[in-house]
């Protein structure tokens, strides 16, 4: 059985129990072509879905991610009442995680990808509230797989003028995770700073800034044992994950990074983490 970490605000660093593998089931098939209207305000509650290596959508995969059509399932389970939007932008291949292996002298590809997904999430963010004269109305959870957790990291520190619009945040896999000796990918190449994840001290939240003196919204962090993404009990060991990260290609169901799927062992996040934006949603 696989055993996940959680991080969050609430409950602190917490060993989650082993979690039941259940049937494979199809996410619903209208989910990922559903969409919060753009031209009125729609104060349906939402959440924006950014996807991990290899996945959609972008202009060169088409299918939105499984991570990210999971959750959405498990949503539809509990309420059926959110929304999903997932958010395209560029899809690079796990090759890129060998541009950590040191000495680190380029991640400029692996950025460029952030970036991109940091600029489709604004642009849906904005596409979401247009027409809205009064945003207390409005509903936003941000959900992140792998490089979508990072793209969520980066906008985050990069846009504390708008967490007012962000109810929740529920991040899988992420290459900026630390807890304890464990880091992420990321931050295990000291790079961390650099390229927008949040700070050690305050992870899974960004440092308050600005106008707030405490985040506004509730997140959660999960990172399975042995992900190599993540880095869960793995203790920085950046020569050994940058290999299990590039081995573990979509295709791979074996690496514990891709078992955040309805059916696989991870499943049991999927499911938290829904009903956590459930709840900070809905009530």
């Amino acid at each position: 059985m696989m055993i996940i970490k959680r991080r969050s605000a609430l409950l602190g660093v917490a060993l989650a129990a082993l979690l039941t593998t259940l049937p494979a089931t199809a996410p619903p098939a209208a989910a990922a072509a559903r969409s919060a209207a753009a031209n009125l305000c729609d104060t349906t509650p939402v959440f924006f879905g950014l996807h991990g290596m290899g996945e959609g959508p972008s202009d060169t995969v088409s299918a939105p991610s499984p991570e990210i059509q999971g959750f959405d399932y498990e949503q539809n389970v509990i309420s059926g009442q959110v929304l999903v939007w997932p958010v395209p932008y560029t899809t690079v291949t796990a090759s890129l995680w060998n541009l950590l292996n040191p000495p680190i002298d380029d991640v400029a590809q692996l950025l460029a990808a952030v970036n991109d997904g940091e600029s489709a999430l604004q642009s849906a963010l904005t596409s979401y509230i247009k027409g809205c004269t009064s945003l207390a109305q409005v509903e936003v959870a941000l959900v992140g797989y792998s490089m979508g957790a990072w793209v969520i990291n980066k906008w985050l520190n990069d846009n504390p003028g708008e967490w007012h619009l962000i109810k929740a945040v529920v991040l899988y896999g992420d290459p900026c995770w630390i807890d304890g000796a464990d880091r992420g990918l990321v931050r295990a190449a000291d790079v961390a700073d650099l390229v927008g994840c949040s700070s050690a001290k305050t992870y899974p939240y960004p440092a308050p800034t600005g106008i707030f003196t405490k985040v506004p919204f509730l997140t959660q962090s999960w990172c399975a044992y042995h992900d190599a993404v993540c880095g869960g009990g793995d203790a920085s060991n950046l020569a050994a994950q940058v290999p299990g990260a590039v081995t573990c290609i979509f295709s791979n169901s074996s690496c514990p990074h891709n078992q955040y799927k309805v059916g696989y062992e991870g499943d049991g996040t999927l499911k938290a983490g829904a009903q956590f934006v459930v709840n900070q949603l809905i009530g």
